[in-house]
């Protein structure tokens, strides 16, 4: 075997972990898990790498920047009310996306992305530029991580 293969593995190894946790913590909230797992697995996987690539946690998730990357999983996208941008307008937190997407579809979580006018530091031309499957992915992974815990201040 050679070394490329082993840590590729242990990624795969560790999303599968991540969704076998969604599938229990679902369950337990009378939810049908499997069902929404089994119709999205590839896209939360996407999403996921998307999430990664993209660099979303480093401002929607406190202390991941930080903390270089080292928060666990169930904490990511939960925003940040601690780490805010200073801006000509006054310092911006990043908002927790869980709370943003428990209440909207997929298509008006795509329809938000892609019309989304906010202000520095995010990037809303790498949302609009992202084709209608990443968007989804990014729905659908998100939706994956759980509760959505509190909202930051605004």
């Amino acid at each position: 075997m050679n070394r490329r293969s082993t840590p590729s593995g242990l990624v795969l190894v560790l999303m599968l972990v991540g969704l076998l946790s969604f599938v229990k913590d679902a369950g337990a909230q009378g939810g049908n898990a499997s069902s929404v797992l089994s119709a999205h697995s590839r896209e939360i996987l996407r999403g996921r790498n998307i999430v990664l690539t993209v660099n979303c946690n480093d401002c929607h998730t406190a202390g991941y920047a930080q903390g270089s990357g080292k928060v666990p999983e169930n904490m990511w996208l939960l925003g940040d009310d601690r780490n805010g941008f200073s801006t000509p307008r006054g310092v911006i937190y990043a908002p927790n996306l869980r709370a943003v997407v428990a209440k909207l579809t997929e298509s008006q979580w795509a329809q938000l992305a892609r019309n989304l006018k906010k202000r520095p530091p995010m990037p809303q031309h790498t949302l609009s530029a992202m084709s209608e499957g990443d968007l989804k992915a990014l729905y659908w992974f998100i939706k994956s991580l759980g509760p959505v815990g509190e909202k930051p201040r605004p």
